[in-house]
């Protein structure tokens, strides 16, 4: 609730500021999937042709018009071709999540020019590291961060964050 708090805060207050942004990080889930478990002796287990737990045809449409979206929505960022210093995408190693993570970046980075390797594939590879994501692992010491500290001093004490935190909590 904070974090979210904070995050609509820092867009309030400084949504009409000159200020450049100059770090994206993305999370996400997975797309569409089958059911992780069902009831026993469900006639309909056969209905999902790649098992229970798996991304769908769906999930995988979902995620590479996710990709198109990151695409446009973050031009500015990345090249239109894939480089891996711009980019670094990391999966849990579930079978569902990696795919994901594999349709995303079909969306995001479709191979052209010199990147193409096989006339008529639209696709290129690209690594997707895989590793054991503890909810840990993705939480940032951000006290580090002088930067960071130093604008979360500004959003924590403005009139705005601290109106509408007074509001949040009544």
């Amino acid at each position: 609730m904070l974090l979210r708090v904070l995050l609509i805060s820092f867009i309030s207050v400084f949504a009409n500021e000159n200020y450049k942004l100059e770090f994206v990080q993305i999370i996400w889930r997975h797309g569409d999937r089958s059911p992780v478990y069902t009831y026993p002796n469900n006639p309909d287990n056969s209905y999902w042709k790649q098992g229970l737990g798996q991304l769908t045809q769906l999930g995988m449409e979902q995620h590479y018009e996710l990709g198109e979206y990151f695409r446009d929505r973050y031009q500015e960022f990345t090249s239109s071709h894939y480089f891996h210093q711009q980019i670094y995408i990391y999966s849990s190693n579930e079978d569902r999540l990696i795919e994901s993570a594999v349709s995303d970046v079909a969306g995001w980075f479709p191979p052209s020019d010199w990147q193409v390797f096989e006339k008529g594939l639209s696709w290129q590879p690209i690594p997707i590291n895989v590793t054991a994501v503890t909810e840990a692992a993705l939480q940032v010491d951000w006290k580090h961060c002088k930067k960071w500290m130093q604008i979360n001093e500004t959003v924590t004490s403005s009139p705005q964050y601290l109106a509408k935190s007074m509001k949040q909590n009544q």
